[in-house]
């Protein structure tokens, strides 16, 4: 059933049009417009990731804040050794972890803050070794709540993060639109680069903006914008949202606002 058949629905997450949330929403009968506001590559020094996958025999927690972080150490042939448990912040991440040879021991429910917090609760504190492979643009919140419970967290970058701002001038598309979606802080950083609060550039009344989860609604908010989080941290949770304001399904007033 095309639930979503005359609605617009922006991805700005790095991914080509026949992505995981593209195609996703496309099943839905969304029109899709793809405005990528980032771009993710190699970090520019792989120097100390190398080193550190050398030695991951060492550390006592392996921690995945996003499947890119997961895809990085597959692509360079990362293996985990016994005794090595394994954190990731959402189920996508979990689920890219566990098909790339990583078992997750701890899941979070889409928060960076939120999965320390729950390392923690799983004996995460002085005398652990945590290796935290991110994004060269990541955020501080987990390595900060581990190192304040006495963890030594080895963080590196493992990917890097671009803004990719576009042009709202040549994108006339941009009058259509009914939902903005989100899957990462950077990416929120990227769409405010391209149209800031100007209405000139892109009027956003009536327009919902829907994030992956609480780190990511929490940029979006700083930005002045009304955002919905999804149902479930994850790209199909989003789109069940969405669907659900396509069809009323569930009123907007039960949708977690942040």
């Amino acid at each position: 059933m095309a639930e979503l058949s005359g609605w617009t629905v922006v991805v700005t997450r790095a991914e080509g049009p026949r992505g995981p949330l593209a195609e996703a929403l496309q099943a839905a009968g969304a029109d899709v417009l793809y405005l990528p506001t980032i771009e993710i590559g190699p970090p520019e020094d792989a120097v100390q990731l190398d080193r550190a996958l050398a030695s991951l025999a060492d550390f006592d927690w392996l921690v995945f804040t996003s499947p890119r972080a997961v895809d990085a150490l597959v692509q360079r042939g990362a293996v985990p050794g016994e005794g090595l448990r394994i954190a990731a912040v959402g189920p996508s991440t979990r689920d890219r972890a566990r098909a790339g040879g990583f078992p997750v021991d701890v899941t979070g429910d889409g928060g960076a803050a939120e999965l320390a917090e729950a390392l923690v609760s799983h004996g995460v504190g002085p005398g652990t070794r945590v290796f935290f492979p991110g994004s060269s643009r990541g955020r501080p919140d987990l390595a900060r709540v581990l190192e304040e419970a006495g963890a030594d967290v080895h963080e590196v970058v493992a990917y890097r993060t671009r803004i990719r701002p576009f042009d709202p001038s040549v994108t006339p598309e941009l009058r259509e639109v009914d939902v903005v979606t989100f899957t990462s802080p950077s990416a929120v950083q990227g769409w405010h680069a391209s149209v800031g609060a100007d209405p000139a550039r892109f009027d956003a009344s009536g327009v919902r903006f829907v994030a992956i989860g609480e780190t990511t609604a929490a940029a979006v908010a700083s930005h002045g914008m009304p955002v919905v989080i999804a149902g479930k941290t994850s790209l199909e949770g989003m789109v069940e949202t969405i669907c659900a304001f396509a069809t009323s399904r569930t009123p907007e007033s039960e949708v977690k606002e942040r």
